[in-house]
């Protein structure tokens, strides 16, 4: 599980929202790994656009652990929620569902961790998640 309390968007948009609360709800398996990952990624991410509305993320992914407490990620999924005159905020966008894909460095503490997540060319995001 995880939240986030802070995006940084690369550009100046007075219509971007300060915090898009994102709760991110993820399974990680063992099993069933690609491309010598260490760990299988699903979840949903439920989230406030960069414009306030309420969206979400489907995703799989993939994890590999650099070091004991360093690990890079990539997730490729479905993006819902850009909808009205923010539908072409993202590419693909023409039926409501876009695909994503999303990729993040972290550091991992026990069960704590924090993470650095890239959002395409708009905006990088920090999240802080405990692993139960």
């Amino acid at each position: 599980m995880a939240y986030s309390p802070y995006t940084e968007h690369f550009r100046n948009n007075p219509e971007y929202v300060k915090h898009t609360h994102l709760v991110d709800l993820g399974i990680e398996s063992k099993y069933d790994t690609v491309w010598g990952a260490d760990r299988t990624l699903f979840g949903l991410t439920v989230f406030k656009s960069s414009y306030g509305q309420p969206s979400q993320y489907i995703y799989w992914g993939q994890r590999w652990d650099l070091k004991p407490w360093l690990y890079a990620k990539v997730t490729a999924g479905l993006l819902h929620g850009y909808k009205g005159k923010r539908k072409n905020s993202i590419p693909f966008n023409d039926l409501g569902v876009a695909p994503g894909i999303v990729p993040a460095i972290g550091v991992q503490f026990g069960d704590v961790r924090a993470e650095a997540v890239v959002l395409g060319f708009s905006a990088l995001m920090f999240t802080v998640g405990y692993r139960f």
